[in-house]
């Protein structure tokens, strides 16, 4: 039954890059080079402000301002940044709801610069919903639906906020809308059929392209905001010991586990800095990784660069990293801050 559980787990990786390779989908094979360009700053433990579920954050550099939603408490919080150390925190949104400004089931959130000053973004998928808060005066400014569109991720630029769904509509992956709520427009992904479970996944964009990273799959996509043009690359190829083999998640023959050693291509968050693409990388069952792999705007792999903090989420805002990691010692959810050095 084991040699039987490996046949299979070697077959679906053989036909996932197949498929890859059926769709036009460039495979990157480099090895990891890796550069120090990681300046490590302060942290603090979200507990010790009884934030004890806070999973979901972005950062505002420009006017130092840390968002965090806290599931345990339902809300939208924000702090001050002052020379990487935190005040206190202060709420932001409204709390558990349906209506203006609360939260059933908010899954992404981003920053917004545009011409009428900050803006703060948050999706909710179970609401179906877009929320737009003032970042200046912190007052809730407006929501609209996404109708027949479950959003999963969503991105900012100054003037599009680029909706995605992990289940895709009619319509397609992506939905943009301008800030007044008004859709502008959607992107459908051309090499991907639906599936729930593996298409998870975190987007950024600047002001000409969305980019993907997905959670489940070895991918990483680039899409034109102007035009049907999209590119797609599997993530590097990383090490893998010859004399590991693949185990069981749980036992039953049909049940196999999808994040293995032969299968250890997962995003955990993306970012962009300069003119580079940051992918947070993990490759342990439990989601958390220390390597941060950089590649160009045209996907193409540059290097890799390590964190002292095993991460499961990051966000980059200017030249500032920052990740929500584990401190074993303590036991404790621990927030970092990290400063990103020019890569010039």
């Amino acid at each position: 039954m084991r040699i039987y559980r490996i046949i299979i787990v070697l077959v679906f990786n053989f036909c996932l890059l197949n498929y890859g390779a059926s769709q036009g989908v460039q495979q990157e094979s480099t090895a990891r080079v890796f550069k120090d360009v990681f300046t490590p700053k302060d942290s603090f433990y979200p507990e010790d402000y009884e934030l004890f579920r806070a999973t979901l954050f972005t950062y505002d550099s420009e006017n130092s301002q840390l968002y965090i939603y806290d599931y345990e408490q339902n809300n939208l919080f924000n702090t001050s940044i002052n020379d990487y150390k935190i005040d206190g925190f202060k709420e932001v949104g409204r709390g558990k709801g349906s209506g203006p400004g609360e939260f059933r089931n908010p899954t992404s959130v981003c920053i917004g610069y545009t011409n009428t000053g900050t803006k703060i973004v948050i999706v909710d998928s179970d609401l179906a919903r877009v929320s737009v808060w003032n970042g200046e005066s912190e007052n809730f400014e407006k929501s609209f639906a996404t109708k027949r569109f479950s959003p999963s991720r969503v991105a900012c630029t100054s003037s599009e906020i680029i909706v995605f769904s992990s289940v895709g509509s009619k319509k397609g992956d992506y939905l943009i809308f301008n800030y007044e709520g008004k859709e502008i427009g959607s992107i459908e992904d051309p090499q991907e059929k639906k599936n729930i479970f593996l298409d998870g996944g975190y987007i950024v964009a600047d002001s000409k392209n969305a980019f993907y990273s997905s959670s489940g799959r070895p991918f990483i996509k680039k899409f034109s905001l102007d035009s049907d043009a999209s590119i797609s690359k599997l993530f590097i190829e990383p090490q893998i010991s010859p004399n590991k083999i693949s185990k069981p998640y749980q036992q039953g023959d049909y049940i196999l586990e999808k994040r293995d050693e032969n299968f250890i291509y997962q995003s955990r968050g993306l970012g962009i800095f300069e003119n580079h693409i940051l992918v947070l990388y993990s490759g342990k069952k439990n989601a958390y990784g220390d390597v941060i792999d950089f590649y160009d705007l045209d996907l193409n792999y540059q290097f890799s660069s390590k964190i002292d903090l095993p991460s499961q989420y990051m966000t980059v805002s200017g030249n500032n990293l920052i990740v929500r990691g584990y401190d074993s010692e303590i036991k404790k959810a621990v927030f970092k801050f990290y400063q990103i050095n020019s890569l010039d």
